[in-house]
């Protein structure tokens, strides 16, 4: 990450935010005389190129986890490389790069029995932060979550019991419970697991229990469903 040099320095120190398909979302943090300066910055390895993101100190919460949003455009096969009768498309390096960064917010309501989550959303087209009118309500116990993952167009945080997901180009979202809460088993039996995004982008979780590791996919079709 030498390429960084523009951007940070040796009296600070940087964190890994997030990361999708290659494109890294990195935290930097200042050490100033009289205070800390936080900045947030997308990072690409593979143009070795990097820009900050305005408005980072006013619309994230520090401490919490933040999903990426970022679909690398198709490259042309080598068939079509060939073809003299269409025109490849050419891409600008902003449209290499569109990305989204967005931060689920938690809400508690008045009867502190379930919370609500809205999403703060920033999109490199606009160069803007908006917060979404999207509010998704969740019987969740614990607010604080390790890891989110996109895959197939859909962010998911892991809330140990439950997925708590936002489909961006709908500004829609919603609860799944965790493949071990469906089966009806205790949450204490299943700490150990991982969600990630297998190889056809789809979201995986991962278990580990005493009987073994199982896998599980998570089919859409209208309706979620765990399928092992």
């Amino acid at each position: 990450l030498g390429f960084l040099g523009n951007y940070i320095n040796n009296k600070g120190s940087f964190s890994l935010l997030a990361s999708t398909n290659g494109l890294l979302c990195i935290q930097y943090i200042a050490d100033g005389k009289r205070h800390r300066v936080r900045t947030i910055l997308i990072a690409n390895p593979a143009t070795q190129q990097a820009q900050p993101v305005p408005g980072t100190a006013r619309h994230l919460f520090q401490g919490r986890v933040v999903g990426l949003v970022f679909d690398p455009p198709n490259e042309p096969s080598s068939i079509e490389e060939h073809k003299i009768d269409q025109p490849k498309e050419q891409l600008s390096e902003k449209d290499h790069n569109k990305f989204k960064i967005v931060q689920a917010i938690p809400i508690k309501n008045i009867s502190y029995t379930t919370t609500g989550f809205r999403f703060v959303i920033f999109s490199s087209d606009t160069g803007r932060w908006v917060m979404s009118n999207t509010i998704v309500n969740a019987n969740i116990k614990e607010d604080e979550c390790d890891k989110v993952v996109y895959a197939s167009g859909v962010l998911y945080w892991d809330y140990q019991d439950s997925l708590l997901w936002f489909d961006v180009s709908k500004s829609s979202g919603g609860i799944i419970k965790m493949p071990w809460m469906i089966q009806g088993s205790k949450s204490e039996k299943w700490d150990r697991h991982s969600i990630d995004t297998s190889i056809d982008d789809v979201l995986v979780c991962t278990t580990i229990t005493k009987d073994g590791l199982a896998i599980y996919r998570l089919v859409e079709g209208g309706i979620h469903y765990w399928e092992l």
